[in-house]
């Protein structure tokens, strides 16, 4: 279906209503392909942690991809005008939330590894942001 749509699309007949049809059938085929990853990647043990670990990620990829997309030219304009020190401990509360995808599929080592290397980044800006004065320049 994926295949089979895909080079319709690029080959064939181009009007409004035919390439809706191939967008409906390219989707039914790619949604068809999603629901058997967890069987194509362990080689048929739906009941795999890497089935659940691939979903969990493809959703947080699709929601991240939707919000950059959706708010891309300001997220662009905001992080440009940061300062050092704060996309460091934007950083570090990314690392140390982060952490806790390891901590829920029982990989309590990475889960330290992230919650401890984002709470020292937090630590770090915080302490840069107090020790500069108001009227001195920031890196």
């Amino acid at each position: 279906m994926v295949a089979l749509t895909g080079w319709l699309a690029i080959v064939g007949r181009r009007t409004e209503r035919l390439d809706r049809a191939y967008a409906l059938v390219y989707g039914l085929g790619l949604g068809l392909i999603g629901d058997e990853v967890g069987l194509l990647l362990t080689f048929g043990n739906y009941y795999s942690e890497l089935t659940y670990q691939i979903f969990v990620g493809a959703i947080g990829l699709i929601i991240l991809g939707a919000l950059a997309v959706r708010f891309g030219e300001r997220l662009r304009k905001d992080l440009l005008g940061m300062k050092r020190w704060e996309v460091v401990g934007l950083v570090g509360f990314f690392l140390a939330g982060f952490s806790t995808l390891f901590f829920a599929f029982d990989q309590e080592l990475l889960g330290i590894l992230f919650a401890l290397s984002g709470t020292l980044a937090i630590v770090l800006s915080f302490r840069h942001r107090h020790e500069v004065m108001p009227g001195q320049a920031e890196n």
